[in-house]
């Protein structure tokens, strides 16, 4: 999640955190109360760390909003130096909280979610894919080590945060389910079956690399070429 990302999700945030409250008469006009919140956004998103996730953002706002309806008494907004206050005290409560995991209980909680063992509509979503504040390369490389994902590039496509491993994420080859992601979406954009979109990809005067090709796309070319002779 890059800053503007952060800064867009803030300020949804903050709208939701002071839709309880009444604007300040100052503020009389929509535009005046949008820039207002726009402006405390960005000043909030640089009180995030750089790698927070989406969900270290919501609980966050989440436990500033708690905070706020007990100190708070009055029926129109809190002051920005309050909601910072607030903000930074509920962020720091989960950043204390994930410091005290261990690794070991990090990483069995991140195998029960992306494994689907761990279960509710609210994660079965993330079941093979990278979750909230489990999407650390350190957990990818973990799941790795255990087969539950191929390599760093298996780990990329299902949303791992691998920047420090993209020298070896563009060396890998495709898994097949990747390729099937891909072949969905050529075909989308060209408007044609995937059928003809994969072969095209396979086929054309550009194909794709080879060196990235899933080895069951590299077979069923070979295959394709022998029947020929």
């Amino acid at each position: 999640m890059n800053s503007n990302e952060r800064t867009a999700l803030i300020n949804r945030q903050l709208v939701n955190l002071l839709s309880i409250y009444a604007a300040p008469k100052h503020l009389e006009t929509t535009a005046k109360q949008a820039d207002a919140i726009s402006r405390l956004a960005e000043s909030l998103n640089k009180r995030f760390p750089n790698d927070t996730t989406e969900d270290h953002i919501i609980g966050t706002f989440e436990r500033a909003g708690h905070s706020l309806s007990g100190s708070h008494k009055k029926n129109t907004w809190p002051l920005p130096p309050e909601i910072t206050k607030a903000v930074v005290a509920g962020m720091g409560s989960e950043i204390k909280m994930q410091n005290a995991l261990d690794n070991t209980q990090t990483l069995e909680q991140a195998i029960k979610i992306f494994t689907g063992e761990t279960g509710g509509a609210n994660l079965d979503r993330f079941k093979g894919r990278a979750y909230g504040h489990y999407n650390q390369s350190w957990v990818a490389l973990e799941f790795i080590k255990a087969g539950l994902l191929k390599d760093e590039r298996d780990a990329y496509w299902r949303g791992f945060d691998m920047a420090d491993k993209m020298y070896k994420v563009h060396n890998q080859r495709m898994t097949l389910d990747e390729w099937k992601n891909h072949i969905r979406i050529m075909a989308s954009i060209k408007n044609c079956t995937e059928e003809e979109a994969r072969d095209h990809e396979l086929f054309s005067e550009n194909p794709h690399s080879e060196d990235t090709l899933p080895i069951e796309m590299i077979n069923y070319k070979r295959s394709l070429s022998l029947h020929s002779l």
